[in-house]
């Protein structure tokens, strides 16, 4: 009776080795291409790397999506000058994002349109995050109305799962809304 208990386990032993077997020998194979494909020395590539790495400039750190414009700014340009250009600049933007809620409002009233809660509810965020940038960087005189503007759009994103009747009319008012903001920042300056 002792005996078949020796040979069951020479018996797994020798599954258990076929069954890995394969794979033992596919692995040593990867290594050795690796090891002839890489080259045999890959600490002198690192070394390099970090040798390079450590005499590069370190450059400021920045918000990443940030829009750096490289600027000259002359010798005999003056503090006033400067203030009115940066203010001018931020005007632009302002249009920009109000654009650019404009444009979510027309995609919004798409998806008020085929009754697409969720996609309405995405574009009801992207709305609101565009205000917001184009309240950031508005003139003062803007900035009131800009922000009602993200209030209405806020309640509508409040409203719009509860009680979608009347979002259509409230979005028109927020076109409406929009449009003298578009050019009103730059026309003044």
């Amino acid at each position: 009776m002792s005996e078949p208990r020796p040979k069951r386990q020479w018996m797994r032993q020798r599954r258990l080795l076929r069954r890995t077997l394969p794979h033992l020998v596919s692995v040593v194979v990867t290594l050795f291409i690796g090891w002839l494909w890489y080259g045999r020395s890959p600490q002198a590539s690192l070394s390099t790397y970090v040798n390079l790495r450590a005499t590069a400039t370190r450059m400021p750190d920045r918000p990443v999506g940030t829009p750096t414009a490289v600027v000259v700014v002359p010798a005999d340009i003056t503090r006033q000058e400067l203030l009115d250009v940066t203010a001018q600049t931020n005007a632009l933007w302002s249009a920009v994002y109000v654009s650019r809620a404009q444009l979510h409002v027309a995609d919004l009233e798409a998806a008020v349109a085929v009754n697409d809660v969720v996609r309405a509810q995405q574009v009801l965020l992207s709305l609101d995050d565009a205000l917001a940038m184009a309240e950031g960087v508005a003139p003062q005189e803007y900035r009131d109305p800009i922000a009602q503007l993200r209030i209405e759009v806020i309640g509508i994103r409040q409203d719009f799962p509860i009680r979608p009747d009347g979002i259509d009319g409230r979005l028109q008012r927020i076109r409406q809304a929009l449009v003298p903001l578009i050019g009103a920042p730059t026309a003044g300056r």
